[in-house]
């Protein structure tokens, strides 16, 4: 009949034109750019459900609002245009977890660097605050992701520095370790030197002390060999005048 043609036109029109309008939204907020409203992927998974759902509520109010037809006819074309609108959501979903994947190897690298860098002039806060302002905004997958690769991160820096420390702490004891020995081995050696010396000394206080001992017999030769020579000289003149 010419009413159920007038109602199929009508809602085909009405979804046709609902439909290019919403889909326009959707490709618009998942290419990156910002929508009525604010909205720009990437989005938490709650706020891209508010965006979605609000678009959604929108477009049903105004279904609702401009569509004619009896209740069937009306809600047949609305479940294809929900159908429809379903897809496009998906692929602003799909889109959504690729920005913020793309979003969070920036700040990631940026938190590498940071790591990395002993010399940096970035704070602790910034870094941070910086890193926390991208994964604010990320849903949920893409995030446990970054956590992860950011925690691996610092965690692989830690035990880097960990073992910097441990060998630093290796080669002070092991140089303490020679220091000690050069100082037992100069100990020795002076001690040694030191007897070397005590021994030569009292060698020498013996030599000098046989010397004069030497001495002191020489002089006592010397006063007997005296003595004898007056003696015999004495004994001349006594046979001398025995003989005249």
């Amino acid at each position: 009949s010419s009413w159920e043609s007038v109602q199929h036109t009508t809602c085909g029109q009405l979804a046709d034109e609902l439909r290019a309008e919403a889909a326009q939204k959707l490709r618009t907020l998942a290419s990156g750019q910002p929508v009525l409203g604010g909205a720009q992927l990437p989005l938490t998974d709650e706020a891209l459900h508010i965006v979605l759902r609000d678009q959604r509520h929108s477009l049903k109010s105004q279904w609702e609002e401009q569509a004619v037809g009896n209740e069937v006819v009306r809600k047949e074309y609305w479940q294809e245009l929900k159908e429809t609108l379903a897809r496009e959501e998906a692929m602003v979903r799909v889109q959504n977890t690729r920005l913020a994947d793309q979003r969070l190897m920036e700040g990631l690298q940026a938190w590498q660097r940071w790591l990395d860098d002993d010399g940096t002039t970035t704070s602790v806060e910034q870094i941070c605050n910086q890193l926390g302002g991208t994964m604010d905004k990320v849903p949920a997958m893409p995030l446990s992701r970054a956590g992860r690769a950011a925690l691996q991160a610092a965690a692989r820096r830690v035990s880097a520095a960990r073992s910097a420390v441990a060998a630093t702490m290796a080669q002070h004891e092991d140089l303490k370790r020679k220091a000690m020995a050069w100082g037992q081995e100069a100990a020795q050696q002076e001690g040694t030197t030191r007897s070397e010396l005590e021994s030569q000394k009292a060698r020498l206080g013996e030599l000098e002390s046989q010397a004069s001992e030497r001495e002191q017999a020489a002089e006592e030769v010397q006063g007997q060999m005296q003595t004898t020579d007056s003696e015999l000289r004495d004994a001349k003149q006594q046979l001398q005048r025995l003989l005249a």
